[in-house]
């Protein structure tokens, strides 16, 4: 029993707080997602995140110094001591590489915030507008409720009914129990949707249903240019830390190569010598051709790779065109809810004054009630397209 009452109150605290977002958008609502403190706390925390790491991985690398002191142990005054300090090379000479790959890195880790921020943006964008619908066709499925047991109130008064009375009543309290079961699938899909709304800070408001069905059954879109994909900069950002690692690692066969200057002084009881030179060092370069193979391909594969990968992206936009088109069109085929309101009223009129037969009657009522939800659904495919579609180019949005 407590655990009914504390959803129920949960549920009803969650609806005395909303009030009607200030936005005629759905770019506005995205927008006021995007100003909420832990959606701006997440961006600035990740900007500066990639921002020192990038600065760490294209720091320049220090000398490398190295000291040491021999002793005679018959005599300590004879002694040498020896220091170098050394230079890498192979820092100076692949620094302008080693940044390149920073840099597509780091542009790829922003690309990927911006696409994870878009699917969380939208998708709570989703939940706002369920609230909204899901609260309209509750707002119906009462209504229908309350006509439905006007009529059975009015079948059950009759003191003498007959077989043709029988059936249409237990009809009725078929098509009653339908409704109280999608009334309770409503109820519950609302408070999981207000639940998701209340993670985020400052945004406890619902759009307005009736601007956004409008606002969704206008919504157009004008692709862009494949290029402009941010899946297919994704991929070429990916190609290109691809192509500099194996350009990296084309110039191992002279690798860790080091050089600068050493100093020594020996001394002994007689005399004292100091020596200035130059010290160097590198691995021993490899004798085969294994490197130059695996390096063709692995360059061979990387080029696979990406053709394949763009291949993808480009059907998967062509899906969600294709789908947007289809669903817009459909729904700016329907008529319009005052018209079938309207009708709804006239067959109700009809039944109660004998005109209309109970099966014409309840046919009309289930055929509305599947209307209502498949006209909804429709609504809501055309907004996830809407929003999957403008992610494929949430970079030029952000």
């Amino acid at each position: 029993m407590w655990k009914t009452a504390f959803i129920i109150g949960m549920m009803l605290s969650l609806g005395a707080s909303a009030n009607t977002c200030n936005t005629q958008s759905i770019e506005g609502v995205i927008a006021l997602l995007k100003q909420s403190p832990q959606e701006k706390h997440l961006k600035d925390t990740t900007d500066r995140f990639l921002e020192l790491k990038y600065e760490q991985e294209t720091r320049r690398s220090r000398p490398e110094f190295s000291a040491g002191l021999n002793l005679d142990k018959d005599n300590v005054k004879n002694q040498e001591i020896t220091a170098e300090l050394l230079f890498s090379i192979d820092d100076l000479r692949n620094y302008s590489l080693r940044e390149k790959i920073n840099t597509a890195d780091r542009s790829l880790k922003t690309t990927d915030y911006l696409k994870d921020s878009n699917d969380r943006l939208s998708q709570t964008a989703i939940s706002m507008f369920k609230i909204s619908q899901n609260k309209f066709l509750l707002e119906k499925i009462d209504g229908l409720l309350t006509t439905i047991n006007s009529s059975e109130s009015i079948y059950k008064s009759r003191a003498i009914r007959s077989r043709d009375d029988e059936i249409v009543l237990s009809s009725l309290g078929l098509l009653k129990s339908n409704l109280i079961l999608k009334k309770a699938r409503l109820q519950d899909h609302i408070f999981e949707n207000q639940l998701i709304l209340k993670k985020w800070d400052n945004v406890d408001c619902l759009v307005d249903y009736n601007n956004f069905s409008e606002l969704i059954k206008n919504l157009k879109f004008n692709s862009m240019d494949d290029s402009q994909l941010i899946s297919m900069k994704e991929l070429q950002l990916k190609a290109d830390v691809i192509q500099n690692t194996i350009q990296l690692e084309s110039r191992r066969y002279f690798s860790n190569f080091k050089i600068g200057p050493s100093f020594s002084r020996e001394k002994t009881d007689e005399s004292s010598l100091v020596r200035f030179g130059v010290s160097l060092s590198f691995d021993i370069p490899t004798l085969n051709n294994s490197n130059y193979n695996y390096i063709q391909q692995a360059e061979s594969l990387a080029t696979l790779e990406k053709a394949r990968k763009e291949k993808v992206v480009e059907i998967d936009k062509i899906i969600v065109e294709d789908r947007f088109k289809k669903y817009s069109e459909s729904l700016r085929s329907l008529p319009s809810q005052d018209k079938l309101e309207s009708d709804i009223r006239k067959i109700k009129k009809s039944f109660d004054a004998g005109v209309v037969s109970p099966l014409v009657y309840l046919e009309s009522y289930r055929s509305y009630v599947d209307f209502l939800e498949v006209s909804e659904d429709v609504r809501l495919n055309v907004l996830e397209s809407y929003l999957k579609l403008r992610g494929l180019y949430v970079e030029t949005n952000s």
